[in-house]
């Protein structure tokens, strides 16, 4: 029993030896190899001129430049370049140009003269209709009430529903002034406004930078002219002629069944 107990730390010891021989080699090893490759990571990293590098290409590699447009070609003219932004709060509908208050009469009054509309029929504190397309402000009380599905269905009495507008506001056009007053007596209608030629015209039409130098210093513009969703065959081939009038026979195409 004494040999066994003299015996086993002898063998602990040299197994522990040889444990620490061994880990001081491994170690080594594995430092060595993790300096060599971390060595070589951090030189391809700090190596600007490596093309395998990001920064080696974007220090020589040039992005094309936009090039400006020419004055004159945008519908809108320079005084409606930035107009005043308007915040999202009751009583305003949103459209393409941003938040309107609908009973405003100063409503887009920066459009120029070809671009806006006017109501021929106005109701006190609501605003007025035209007729054509509308934008048609519905309370939310009584969208709460009775649902956007029934308040469409109760403006299409009154003439086609062409879409919807964030601040509970629809697209109604009405094709005769019998239903302006009608419409416009109804408790549900909040407030209202003719929907004005400037809202459907892209803000940068005409003013959009082009990459290519040609194109931005051409005085040409190529337009997709859109109707209304749900517009008939009449109501394609009337704006077709409108559209030719306006830019010639032989540039107008047709573009989708549009």
């Amino acid at each position: 029993m004494r040999v066994v107990r003299r015996a086993t730390p002898l063998i602990l010891a040299t197994t522990v030896a040889t444990s620490v021989v061994a880990g001081a080699f491994l170690g080594f090893g594995f430092l060595f190899a993790e300096r060599e490759a971390g060595g070589k990571q951090m030189k391809r990293d700090t190596d600007f001129g490596h093309p395998s590098n990001s920064a080696y290409y974007w220090q020589r590699t040039r992005l094309p430049q936009p090039q400006s447009r020419l004055e004159g070609l945008s519908p809108f003219g320079d005084r409606f370049r930035h107009p005043a932004p308007q915040a999202a709060g009751r009583g305003r509908v949103m459209t393409p140009l941003g938040w309107v208050d609908l009973k405003d009469p100063r409503l887009l009054q920066d459009l120029p003269p070809g671009l806006r509309r006017t109501a021929s029929h106005t109701r006190a504190g609501r605003g007025g209709l035209a007729v054509g397309p509308n934008i048609v402000q519905v309370s939310g009380e009584a969208i709460a009430a009775s649902g956007p599905a029934a308040i469409e269905a109760e403006l299409k009495r009154f003439g086609k529903v062409s879409g919807r507008l964030p601040g509970n506001g629809f697209i109604v056009r009405i094709a005769d002034a019998a239903g302006l007053a009608e419409l416009a007596a109804q408790p549900f209608v909040e407030a209202m406004a003719p929907w004005a030629p400037g809202l459907k015209v892209d803000p940068a039409l005409g003013r959009t930078p082009k990459i290519n130098a040609r194109q931005a210093s051409a005085s040409q513009l190529d337009l997709l002219v859109a109707a209304w969703p749900g517009a008939g065959d009449d109501e394609l081939e009337g704006m077709r002629r409108r559209v030719e009038e306006l830019a010639g026979k032989g540039a107008v195409q047709a573009h989708d069944g549009d």
